[in-house]
Protein backbone atom coordinates (compact mmCIF):
# COMPACT_ATOMS: atom_id res chain seq x y z
CA UNK A 1 0.00 0.00 0.00
CA UNK A 2 0.68 3.82 -0.05
CA UNK A 3 1.88 5.28 3.12
CA UNK A 4 3.20 8.28 2.07
CA UNK A 5 1.74 11.00 -0.33
CA UNK A 6 2.98 14.14 -1.98
CA UNK A 7 0.07 16.86 -2.59
CA UNK A 8 0.95 20.34 -4.47
CA UNK A 9 -2.07 22.26 -5.53
CA UNK A 10 -1.63 23.83 -9.60
CA UNK A 11 1.09 22.50 -12.16
CA UNK A 12 3.38 20.71 -9.64
CA UNK A 13 5.96 19.79 -12.03
CA UNK A 14 8.48 21.45 -10.36
CA UNK A 15 8.23 19.89 -7.24
CA UNK A 16 7.69 16.04 -8.71
CA UNK A 17 11.52 14.74 -7.91
CA UNK A 18 11.28 16.56 -4.67
CA UNK A 19 8.68 14.65 -3.60
CA UNK A 20 9.78 11.62 -5.00
CA UNK A 21 13.20 12.25 -3.29
CA UNK A 22 10.88 13.01 -0.12
CA UNK A 23 9.91 9.48 -0.08
CA UNK A 24 6.29 9.80 -1.67
CA UNK A 25 5.21 7.19 -3.10
CA UNK A 26 2.04 8.90 -4.77
CA UNK A 27 2.19 12.81 -6.29
CA UNK A 28 -1.47 14.64 -6.14
CA UNK A 29 -1.34 17.97 -8.25
CA UNK A 30 -3.02 19.49 -10.85
CA UNK A 31 -0.71 18.85 -13.68
CA UNK A 32 2.10 17.52 -15.19
CA UNK A 33 4.21 17.61 -18.59
CA UNK A 34 4.04 13.98 -20.42
CA UNK A 35 7.54 13.63 -19.49
CA UNK A 36 7.49 14.74 -15.77
CA UNK A 37 4.67 12.10 -15.56
CA UNK A 38 6.78 9.13 -17.41
CA UNK A 39 9.86 10.15 -14.92
CA UNK A 40 7.55 10.17 -11.97
CA UNK A 41 6.24 6.53 -12.84
CA UNK A 42 9.73 5.63 -13.65
CA UNK A 43 10.81 6.31 -10.29
CA UNK A 44 8.32 4.35 -8.52
CA UNK A 45 5.78 6.73 -7.69
CA UNK A 46 1.95 6.65 -9.17
CA UNK A 47 0.51 10.33 -10.19
CA UNK A 48 -3.11 11.73 -9.58
CA UNK A 49 -3.83 14.58 -11.85
CA UNK A 50 -6.91 16.95 -10.66
CA UNK A 51 -6.71 20.22 -12.91
CA UNK A 52 -4.69 22.70 -12.63
CA UNK A 53 -7.73 24.86 -11.13
CA UNK A 54 -9.15 22.11 -9.80
CA UNK A 55 -6.74 21.62 -7.24
CA UNK A 56 -7.14 25.32 -6.25
CA UNK A 57 -10.25 27.05 -6.46
CA UNK A 58 -11.61 25.28 -3.71
CA UNK A 59 -9.41 26.16 -0.86
CA UNK A 60 -9.30 30.16 -1.77
CA UNK A 61 -12.00 30.18 0.95
CA UNK A 62 -10.36 28.49 3.41
CA UNK A 63 -7.22 31.06 2.27
CA UNK A 64 -9.06 34.12 2.78
CA UNK A 65 -10.50 32.07 6.21
CA UNK A 66 -6.38 31.73 7.42
CA UNK A 67 -5.81 35.31 6.29
CA UNK A 68 -8.31 36.89 8.32
CA UNK A 69 -6.96 34.92 11.34
CA UNK A 70 -3.66 35.90 10.99
CA UNK A 71 -4.20 39.61 10.00
CA UNK A 72 -7.46 40.86 11.21
CA UNK A 73 -7.36 43.64 9.18
CA UNK A 74 -6.88 41.72 5.93
CA UNK A 75 -10.35 41.98 3.60
CA UNK A 76 -9.57 38.99 1.32
CA UNK A 77 -12.20 38.67 -1.72
CA UNK A 78 -12.72 35.89 -3.04
CA UNK A 79 -14.43 35.53 -6.59
CA UNK A 80 -18.05 34.03 -7.18
CA UNK A 81 -18.18 34.92 -11.13
CA UNK A 82 -14.91 33.49 -11.91
CA UNK A 83 -15.20 30.24 -13.00
CA UNK A 84 -12.91 26.93 -14.44
CA UNK A 85 -11.75 28.13 -17.87
CA UNK A 86 -11.41 24.39 -19.33
CA UNK A 87 -15.40 23.90 -18.02
CA UNK A 88 -17.68 22.32 -20.64
CA UNK A 89 -20.02 24.91 -22.18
Amino acid sequence: GISTIGVCAGSGGELAAAARAEGCEAYVTGELSHHKVMASLHAGMSVILGEHTGTERGYLVRLAQRLVAEMPECQPAVSRTDVDPLRPI
